[in-house]
């Protein structure tokens, strides 16, 4: 599609959720944003091929899992625990690093597992966001030397006189 279109293409989409529900251990949710960056690299190299380089990449529907019944998110990492918020935090680290053009999550609210409100009571995952709203600024900066298992993000603020981090493990 790609190929044969790409003068037609404004932006590329996709969704992606990466674990299956009975995979969503703690382990699994920590080792994909691993996995997530060399998704992104990998997809952006293709349209770096096909000499896209302006062309914006995003997601537009992400989550932990695609099926958030409650009969199947019985694991550590299932949508609406402590450890799909850490994934959440993760993936969104990433993606600001990789300089995405949108994530959007599904769901941000609904009755079930998958929503990050359940009906205006906030999740885990819902909180993890907040960290990003309240404390991140415009510039992202790289980070290094990050102990095994810690996931570390950090900015600068608006005025450039402020770093902000946020440390996940």
């Amino acid at each position: 599609f790609l190929m044969n279109c790409k003068n037609k293409v404004d932006v590329v989409t996709v969704h992606r959720y990466p674990l299956a529900p009975a995979s969503t251990t703690q382990s699994a949710a920590q080792a994909d944003a691993t996995a997530f960056r060399s998704t992104l690299r990998t997809l952006r190299s293709a349209l770096d091929g096909l000499g896209m380089t302006s062309i914006p990449l995003g997601i537009t529907e992400t989550n932990i899992t695609w099926d958030g019944d409650p009969a199947k998110s019985t694991l550590p990492a299932s949508p609406g625990t402590i450890f799909a918020a850490l994934w959440t935090a993760d993936i969104h680290g990433v993606a600001l690093e990789e300089q995405l053009w949108t994530l959007d999550y599904w769901s941000i609210s609904e009755g079930w597992t998958l929503g990050m409100l359940n009906g205006k009571s906030p999740r885990p995952a819902y909180y993890a966001l907040e960290l990003y709203a309240d404390h991140f600024g415009p510039t992202i900066l790289t980070t290094s030397g990050a102990p095994t298992g810690v996931s570390v993000y950090a900015s600068r603020n608006a005025s450039d006189n402020g770093t902000k981090a946020i440390s996940l493990s």
